[in-house]
């Protein structure tokens, strides 16, 4: 898939006030197994937009919302960290050869298309080429690691490895979440074709540049998963049931439908009023949670990333790295994680870009800084770097305040939370620090994209526990937006005061070794992005978030929230795993 940023939690009982131990099943009715479903039609908030401005092509990004194509699509399979195995879904077998190197894939006949009326045809191996070639023909991430997609039979594909691939587990964590977003061959098999016909360079960049505006609205598309897309409205987005689903026999109520809620705090306030039957994925604080009916219930996720400051190395303010380091001894974690809600988040130790839960599988943290508030080390830093303090305010060397804007795409919610408490803890030190919140897009295609900020508020965050994920997006696809230079010199790892040359990382090559390595190289070579995130900080992590999917047992059952299947969220959440699987049902009457 493509360019992927993407919570893990505490136990608990009860209701909306716990995350843990709630079974899901309620009261006095039905147990799902007959009559008819309580509520028919499962309502969740994940609809960011108006249902009618919806597009499906996921080469366009434009109005594409990943979230619900999750619950119509299904992956490859999910990886169950209990038993520390790949649980097949789309995929019925798969055997990785590491020699050739090359992963064969079998695909389960008991698929199938719906297209939101009836069901069209089984998904074929032919679909699953369709959708791997056209990710190799648009230079997605797919790319990176594989070299050609070939069609065994009706049912299986073999996905040819680059020769540098070794690593077992960035393959299987890289590729077996991925669905299909582009395999239908009615929508997307044309494309592929005029890839082939291509004559020149030019021409395959100028069917990139068409692919990539190309939109496809809801009622042309395909859908493989549980449910089936059908109906937009601009109030509204429905999908039903799709009866060439495996599960199909096990899911009792005939429709899913996402409301358009244009705020985070409208989520809130339907999930308070049982306006919704649950939320994929969604963090309110706990005075918020508090005001949950007693019949809500959360499970909480890891996503391995969380809430950070992305700064632009080019900035007139924040360009020389010890403002930057300044800045990290400045900002108080545990406040913020305090105002954020701690339910759901800690504060991130060392900035290395590593996952927090993962640093002392690949790190040796007595060479990193352990980032705590000091302001006499931020005060030294700023005056090395020519800052002054006059009467308890900063100035920058040429004599103008020091006040930088903290940019931000989030209008509501924790992330606003956390980035307003930093703004006020630089104001208080005396730097002159203003918060600027927008709209997601406006953020994305004014502020991120054009590199106008000296500070904006960025996560952090990998798809997978893997290296390559943790450092894929940060050194590849946001290197350009904080002007990070393609090769960089570092000095010996932990002096910060060293001349630069002992290390030379050429950052987007060496990203193919945390696919090649395992054992010692990868822990070498991730240390050495480690250390480049700490000494240049183009990043300062400050949360480590766990996300939430929220249930409601009034109307519906489900496995236990601490139950083993719950953990299989690698595929975005565990809502999405146990629709897929028929363990969500409705009650019956």
């Amino acid at each position: 898939m493509g360019q992927d940023n993407e919570n893990n939690g505490g136990n608990g009982n009860g209701n909306g006030n716990g995350n843990g131990g709630g079974n899901g099943n309620g009261n006095e009715s039905g147990n799902g197994s007959g009559g008819e479903p309580m509520d028919p039609e499962l309502t969740l908030g994940s609809l960011g937009i108006p249902g009618n401005d919806v597009q499906w092509n996921e080469f366009s990004f434009a109005n594409y919302i990943w979230m619900i194509q999750a619950h119509v699509m299904d992956p490859l399979a999910v990886y169950d960290p209990i038993e520390d195995e790949f649980v097949g879904l789309l995929a019925e077998d798969w055997n990785l050869d590491s020699d050739a190197p090359a992963l064969e894939v079998t695909i389960n006949d008991d698929y199938h298309w719906h297209d939101g009326e009836e069901v069209v045809r089984p998904v074929d191996a032919n679909d699953v080429y369709i959708n791997y070639q056209l990710e190799l023909d648009m230079e997605f991430s797919t790319a990176e690691y594989v070299n050609e997609v070939t069609v065994e039979d009706e049912q299986t594909v073999t996905f040819h490895l680059a020769d540098h691939i070794q690593n077992e587990n960035f393959v299987m964590h890289e590729h077996m979440f991925n669905p299909l977003p582009h395999g239908m061959a009615e929508l997307y098999e044309e494309w592929v074709e005029r890839f082939e016909d291509a004559s020149s360079d030019d021409e395959m960049g100028e069917i990139r540049g068409e692919l990539s505006e190309h939109s496809i609205p809801t009622e042309d598309m395909l859908s493989y998963g549980p449910f089936a897309l059908s109906e937009a409205a601009s109030d509204k987005i429905t999908a039903v049931k799709n009866e060439g689903h495996p599960a199909a026999d096990d899911i009792n109520f005939p429709r899913v439908v996402w409301p358009y809620y244009g705020e985070e705090q409208q989520l809130w306030q339907a999930l308070m009023g049982d306006e919704l039957d649950g939320h994929v994925r969604m963090n309110p604080s706990s005075d918020v949670v508090g005001q949950f009916p007693d019949y809500v219930e959360s499970k909480t996720f890891e996503t391995y990333g969380g809430f950070a400051l992305a700064f632009n190395l080019d900035g007139e303010q924040v360009g020389d790295r010890r403002v930057r380091r300044a800045l990290g001894f400045v900002v108080d974690k545990e406040a913020v994680v305090e105002n954020v809600g701690s339910e759901t988040r800690e504060p991130v130790t060392y900035n290395t870009g590593v996952s927090p839960g993962f640093v002392d599988d690949y790190l040796d943290t007595d060479q990193y800084t352990e980032y705590t508030v000091d302001h006499e080390r931020a005060t030294a830093l700023l005056e090395d770097a020519g800052y002054t303090n006059e009467g308890g305010e900063w100035y920058l060397p040429n004599g103008d305040r020091f006040g930088p804007a903290i940019k931000t795409g989030s209008t509501g919610g924790p992330d606003l939370i956390a980035a307003r408490t930093v703004a006020t803890q630089l104001q208080q030190f005396g730097i002159d620090a203003n918060l600027e919140s927008m709209e997601g897009p406006a953020f994305e295609s004014s502020v991120w994209e054009t590199s106008d900020f000296e500070i904006a508020g960025h996560g952090y965050g990998a798809a997978a526990p893997e290296p390559f994920n943790m450092y894929n997006n940060p050194f590849r696809w946001d290197r350009e937006s904080v002007n990070l230079p393609e090769e960089i010199e570092l000095p010996e790892i932990g002096d910060h005061d060293g001349e630069p040359g002992a290390i030379t990382l050429q950052s987007e090559e060496a990203l193919n070794d945390l696919t090649a390595f395992s054992g010692d190289k990868l822990v070498e070579r991730t240390n050495h992005y480690a250390w480049a995130w700490e000494y240049l900080t183009p990043w300062f992590m400050i949360t480590h978030d766990l996300n939430r999917s929220w249930f409601t047992n009034d109307e519906w059952e489900y496995p236990a929230l601490d139950s083993d299947i719950m953990e299989r969220s690698s595929f975005y959440t565990p809502f999405h795993y146990i629709l897929k699987t028929g363990e969500f049902r409705a009650k019956t009457q």
